[in-house]
């Protein structure tokens, strides 16, 4: 029997935008390396069929997805550089209670991670820690917390808010990854299974 998909949890990746280098912030990420263009669609096309197979919705927010994707294409109308731009549409566009948020190409993106992030419904916003202090994707963001704030942004001609000021008022969970229970699924999939996420 094939198991059904979750649908209170929207999945997103965000297409076109430089991902690579430290940093904790979309300020940071905009300074980041950037690489093949080639490989980071292909990252976002095996990102999107690990996501599938769990999530009622994924979302590709960005360029064009490839013909056949079994995807909603969401289009990212702002500078490329604004990462806060991207995770506005990604938001506003989810029908899900939560939205998984990731970005393209990022290899540490698993199904258990995915997994994981759904069985953590404590905090507006989830998110692992980097040197920076907590790294915005991935991370899962619950969308009545941000709608608004994500209207406002997809509204404004110049939606250059920090990602600091597009959070802040909300409660943000940076959880490591031993605490999200990483290499044991058990939990997540015993929270799915029992209806609770």
């Amino acid at each position: 029997m094939e198991a059904s998909r979750i649908a209170s949890v929207s999945a997103a990746v965000l297409v076109g935008f430089p991902w690579r280098a430290s940093g904790g912030t979309g300020e940071g990420r905009a300074a980041r390396g950037r690489v093949d263009r080639t490989d980071e669609r292909c990252g976002a096309i095996t990102l999107t069929a690990r996501m599938t197979p769990i999530f009622e919705e994924t979302l590709w927010v960005g360029d064009p997805p490839p013909d056949g994707l079994p995807v909603r294409h969401v289009v990212w109308r702002e500078d490329r550089r604004n990462f806060v731009a991207g995770l506005a549409a990604a938001i506003a566009a989810a029908k899900g209670d939560r939205v998984i948020v990731v970005g393209e190409g990022d290899p540490t993106v698993s199904s258990e991670l995915l997994l994981a992030f759904v069985a953590w419904p404590e905090s507006a916003v989830v998110m692992m820690p980097d040197a920076a202090g907590g790294d915005p994707v991935p991370a899962i963001y619950r969308r009545d917390d941000l709608l608004i704030r994500a209207r406002e942004v997809m509204a404004s001609a110049e939606s250059y808010a920090s990602f600091e000021s597009f959070v802040a008022g909300v409660e943000v969970a940076v959880v490591p990854s031993a605490r999200l229970g990483l290499g044991d699924e058990s939990s997540a999939l015993s929270a799915i299974s029992k209806g609770t996420v």
